[in-house]
């Protein structure tokens, strides 16, 4: 989400019913009244036509761009593309940052796409934003002190939470380090081991001190286990994880 102009601008991820694939990237703006109930006042259908999902994080940047991250499958791995917008307007011309066949990065507003199956274009496969063929999900971006760290929970489904940095938002994202592993336990009532930890999400807001903080997903160990019995809805409420001194990593 962004605010702009006292309103605020969601992007949503829009998915075909019959096969839940993704098809497109849908923007709604909501009013805020003086008691804080969002109203929906527009809904704009088809921003973007295309299944890579340019919705998964955004950074308001000082130089007047949003950036807008995601990761798709590329080459067989997960990794992530930036796109822009042309003002703090979501609704604005969307720039995407790729890389020519020469490997200079260029901006372009044709958005890479996809070629067959689950595999993007040659365009999006040669323009992935982490070195080395780097690989994560949800990439989530925070700048500090002069850089711009990329957190992301290593593919596929992994408990290690890897962070990057970069000198700009569109990377290229360089100097990997694991930021933390989240645990294989969960403290709650009942089972706590869990199946698959679904998701590592950022939440800059909630930072104290500086810190990292961090929320996770998972899912229960079997599909009936959620919701049957004391303590199962605990498996996929969120957690919450501090991560003090971060920056230290590249000491």
């Amino acid at each position: 989400a962004s605010e702009k102009d006292g309103k605020i601008q969601v992007l949503y991820g829009c998915y075909k019913t019959s096969n839940s694939r993704r098809e497109a990237t849908y923007l709604a703006t909501y009013s805020i009244s003086s008691d804080g109930i969002l109203t929906e006042e527009s809904l704009q259908p088809d921003l973007m036509q295309n299944m890579i999902g340019y919705d998964n994080c955004l950074l308001r940047d000082d130089d007047g761009h949003n950036y807008i991250y995601c990761t798709y499958q590329l080459s067989g791995i997960n990794g992530v593309l930036v796109a822009r917008t042309s003002t703090y307007d979501l609704a604005s011309t969307w720039e995407y940052c790729v890389r020519n066949i020469d490997g200079d990065i260029v901006w372009t507003t044709t958005a890479p796409t996809t070629a067959t199956g689950l595999n993007a274009d040659e365009v999006a496969m040669r323009s992935s934003m982490l070195s080395n063929n780097g690989a994560c999900q949800h990439p989530q971006v925070l700048k500090r002190s002069g850089y711009y760290y990329l957190v992301g929970q290593a593919y596929q489904n992994k408990q290690d939470v890897l962070i990057w940095r970069s000198t700009t938002p569109y990377g290229p994202f360089t100097d990997v380090k694991t930021l933390c592993v989240i645990p294989s336990r969960l403290e709650k009532k009942g089972p706590q081991t869990y199946n698959t930890l679904t998701r590592v999400t950022l939440h800059n807001a909630l930072s104290r001190e500086g810190e990292l903080v961090l929320s996770t997903s998972q899912t229960a160990p079997a599909t009936a286990d959620n919701f049957t019995y004391p303590g199962s809805a605990d498996y996929v409420r969120p957690y919450f994880y501090r991560v003090y001194n971060w920056e230290s990593l590249w000491d």
